[in-house]
């Protein structure tokens, strides 16, 4: 009994060190064959990540937003639990039901291990640096602000290549020709004759729940306007500045 008990013990510290060998574990340029490859997240760490990826975990909701619309929505084997409270969510994409919940912020890596996939994506660095360490491909994707939507999708076109990064390429274009053009249209516009404009955001599903602060609303600015919490941007984003605060603006 006890042989059976200590092989079973050997066992599963094999799996486990062949996991952290081959897991998306700090990236060690020794360690990268054809069968992996090293990226810069958007952390600004180096992370060797799958050649080939097959099964994709995204906990960010914008991010997975790109990869459907890029191409890569048949690689999502999961997705940030929040997506599924939004019954747009299903239209957008058929195949939610048959993916697997996750949460982005305290994601389990024995889970993710187990669900097999080659890749996650959190918008926490810290977090992904942990889970590597573990042995899970995890990688940083952030669409916090108009820097990072263009990060994001830069990252993932570089992480699936082919389709995906033609149309990352095309979009990243496209969203630089409207910027271009708009900022064209309202240039002529004194600043102290631009509307003031405050930000809640919301959901139909979710109700009223914070206001948005400084670079998250730089679109208010590209379409002409000025952002009436940007003195506020140091607030925490959990937080509701009092009607006196927003009035003062």
């Amino acid at each position: 009994m006890r042989r059976i008990i200590k092989r079973t013990m050997f066992i599963f510290m094999a799996i486990g060190f062949i996991l952290s060998i081959y897991g998306c574990a700090k990236s060690d340029k020794n360690n990268v064959s054809e069968a992996t490859r090293t990226i810069i997240d958007m952390g600004g760490n180096e992370v060797v990540i799958p050649t080939e990826i097959k099964r994709v975990a995204c906990g960010s909701n914008p991010g997975m937003d790109m990869m459907i619309a890029f191409g890569a929505g048949e690689e999502l084997v999961a997705a940030h639990k929040t997506v599924f409270d939004n019954p747009w969510f299903e239209k957008f994409y058929p195949n939610a039901e048959q993916l697997m919940k996750i949460d982005s912020y305290e994601p389990e890596a024995e889970i993710l291990l187990a669900m097999n996939v080659d890749i996650v994506f959190l918008p926490d660095p810290n977090i992904c640096a942990g889970l590597r360490e573990k042995g899970v491909c995890a990688v940083c994707l952030r669409v916090y602000n108009s820097e990072e939507v263009k990060g994001a999708a830069k990252l993932l076109g570089e992480v699936f290549g082919g389709e995906v990064a033609e149309k990352s390429k095309n979009w990243l274009t496209a969203f630089e020709e409207s910027i271009e053009d708009i900022a064209a249209k309202v240039e002529d516009v004194p600043f102290e004759e631009r509307p003031v404009v405050y930000e809640i955001i919301g959901a139909k599903y979710k109700g009223i729940y914070r206001t948005n602060y400084g670079d998250a609303q730089a679109w208010l600015e590209y379409g002409g306007g000025q952002i009436a919490t940007l003195d506020l941007a140091g607030a925490t984003w959990g937080n509701m500045p009092t009607e006196e605060a927003i009035v003062a603006t």
